[in-house]
């Protein structure tokens, strides 16, 4: 690094960093030494082979974005008191569910990583009463309970592999699902690696424009492009712009894409940010207020509220937002004046950008101070009080509450007898968690399915659910596996991972 005219701030910023990937790449050479070391003192053939087998793997994919695992091996690599099998038992099992639950034993390793390989089995087996039936397996393993697959699937990476791409450069993926299976554009960081997550853009092309054109927007033509000096993917659905944005199929396809990627690429859930511009920021305003809690920011850049988002503002409480829009760009201000309005006077979190004597443009020169934004947001913890809007029957998740089968005054128009015609309505949607393991609902569908995880509800003792009057649920929450691990294969999201679910 050149060291004259640079100031000694940034000298000293630049030698910590130098310094701290040598401390890094000797602890790796230290490690891989130790495990080969140790290795060669096992006498038992079967311990032998579990262990060889494992670190075929951690020699693989050992780096300083998963140094972190290997913490408790560190630490008592000196400890003469520990046998050589014990050692290896804290480097493997660490490995696969982090330090704090790294265990001496080396059968409960063995047990962690074929609980690993059941849930990789299982999030990629179509079929449900397969998939049921792994998760039955790792209900009646000893010793894997609920936090450990927690700590397995928040370090396992993506379930899916997908070969033949190459980071910096944009390419098409079709998704997994079977039936009608949507496509979107990827543009990987060039510095794309498996061993950690990273930030996500899900972006909406505007009608006719080529959504390449949207990944080159955020990520450039080169390396020293802004997403791939952030360290960020870039996803831009293919969806259909003639359905409008306020359209069923165009949430199906955006969210479809985004759960396929979480199933591919090393994504961070927590900090997934959905923009577009013109009608595609239309689309991802929409999309957002309909779906706040899949998103940790919403950007939109000369997008305009549309009806059902002039009765969806509220659902963005804990949903920041970055609105660019240009003095000149036909009404845009005017449209959203209201909403942004009432936003603000309710202290949502908003940043309006207006160009003066500007209009309908991509605003290029805006991206540096988005990206500075993006960097102090992730997505907002489930809240224990939610009061949601929705007039639609796909719009109907909200964090741990979902719902369906809505009356029809809300999702449709109703004629009178003497044929006048009443416009839908919408419906408030409440549910709040006290902290006396009590939740109290107010939803006008006929079923509910609440979403329950330790960050919600203690899974201690009694849990009791009231809806219309009546207490619904009275027992004490059991956790079960295949609840966890039926929504992962569902949303792709490792981050937000819930142990039961209840259906009224």
């Amino acid at each position: 690094f050149p060291r004259k005219n640079i100031n000694a701030a940034t000298l000293a910023e630049v030698d910590q960093i130098i310094f701290t990937h040598e401390q890094a790449i000797e602890q790796l050479d230290r490690i891989r030494a130790a495990l080969s070391r140790l290795q060669a003192e096992i006498k038992d053939p079967t311990l032998l082979s579990h262990f060889q087998d494992m670190r075929s793997v951690v020699d693989r994919q050992l780096s300083r974005h998963t140094l972190e695992r290997m913490t408790p091996f560190l630490q008592n690599l000196d400890d003469n008191t520990l046998k050589a099998e014990e050692k290896l038992a804290l480097a493997y099992s660490g490995w696969v569910v982090g330090p704090a639950l790294a265990s001496l034993d080396p059968q409960t390793v063995i047990q962690y990583w074929h609980a690993a390989d059941t849930v990789r089995a299982c999030l990629r087996t179509e079929n449900p009463l397969k998939r049921s039936e792994l998760a039955e397996q790792l209900r009646r393993t000893e010793g894997v309970g609920n936090e450990v697959l927690t700590a397995i699937v928040q370090l396992m990476g993506p379930a899916y592999e997908t070969p033949n791409f190459q980071p910096g450069i944009p390419f098409e993926v079709t998704s997994l699902r079977q039936v009608d299976p949507p496509s979107y554009q990827v543009l990987l960081p060039v510095e794309y690696d498996l061993s950690r997550s990273y930030p996500v853009v899900l972006t909406m092309h505007a009608e006719g424009v080529d959504p390449v054109r949207e990944l080159l927007w955020w990520g450039g033509n080169t390396i020293a492009g802004p997403a791939h000096r952030r360290g960020m993917i870039i996803l831009a659905p293919v969806w259909p712009a003639s359905q409008g944005a306020g359209s069923g199929a165009v949430h199906d396809v955006a969210l479809e894409a985004l759960q396929d990627a979480c199933k591919r690429f090393a994504i961070d859930a927590d900090r997934v940010f959905l923009a577009g511009h013109g009608s595609g920021a239309d689309a991802a305003v929409d999309l957002a207020m309909s779906h706040p809690s899949e998103f940790a920011g919403l950007i939109s850049i000369c997008g305009r509220l549309n009806d059902f988002a002039h009765q969806y503002w509220e659902n963005c409480e804990l949903l920041p937002s970055y609105f660019v829009c240009g003095e000149l760009d036909g009404g845009t201000i005017n449209q959203n004046a209201g909403d942004w309005s009432r936003m603000m006077k309710y202290g949502q979190d908003m940043h309006i950008v207006q160009y003066i004597q500007r209009g309908q443009e991509d605003y290029r020169e805006e991206l540096p101070n988005i990206l500075d934004w993006m960097e102090l947001h992730t997505r907002s913890a489930p809240p224990q009080e939610l009061e949601r809007t929705t007039m639609r029957a796909g719009d109907n998740r909200f964090d741990w509450l979902e719902f369906s089968g809505l009356p029809s005054t809300v999702l449709e128009p109703q004629t009178t007898s003497s044929g006048r015609t009443i416009p839908a309505r919408a419906m408030p949607i409440s549910g709040t968690i006290t902290g006396g393991n009590n939740i109290y609902l107010k939803v006008g569908a006929s079923h509910v399915t609440l979403w329950l995880s330790p960050e919600i509800v203690s899974f201690e003792k009694r849990l009791e659910v009231r809806w219309k009057g009546r207490t619904m649920y009275n027992d004490i929450p059991e956790r079960d596996p295949r609840t966890m691990l039926e929504h992962l294969y569902l949303t792709g999201d490792r981050r937000r991972l819930y142990w039961m679910r209840i259906d009224i």
